[in-house]
C-alpha cells in the first residue's frame, strides 16, 4: 500500500505495526485524515495496528513506565480482534480511535 511503519514487531507470534504519531498526525487529539485513512489501508492489508499518539508517550517519563506500557499495549493488540483483521487502530490506552475506522 506504499505505506512505512515505525516498527514492525512480533508478538505472542503476531506481526504488529507500531506507529508513533506526532503532534502533525492529529488535529487537536483526533487523527488527521491521513493518518486515519493510513490505519484503515494498514489494517486492512492484514497488520494488527499500535498507535501511540505523543502526548501518552511524553506524559511518560520514566523509561520502565514506557516499556510496561507498550508492552500491554502489544499483548492487547496481539490477542484482540484487532489481530484477527479488526478495524480500528488501537492506542496504547487500548481504545479504537473512531477515526480510525473502529
Amino acid at each position: 500500500c506504499g505505506y512505512t511503519l515505525d516498527w514492525l514487531v512480533q508478538w505472542r507470534g503476531v506481526s504488529l505495526g507500531v506507529e508513533v504519531d506526532g503532534p502533525r498526525h492529529f488535529l487537536g487529539r483526533r487523527p488527521s485524515g491521513a493518518t486515519a485513512l493510513k490505519r484503515r489501508q494498514v489494517r486492512a492489508f492484514g497488520t494488527p495496528l499500535v498507535s501511540i499518539p505523543y502526548w501518552e508517550w511524553d506524559g511518560m517519563r520514566d523509561g520502565g513506565a514506557r516499556v510496561a506500557f507498550l508492552r500491554r499495549a502489544l499483548e492487547r493488540e496481539a490477542t484482540s480482534k484487532g489481530a484477527e483483521g479488526g478495524s480500528g487502530a488501537r492506542g496504547l490506552d487500548g481504545r479504537t480511535s473512531s477515526a480510525a475506522g473502529g
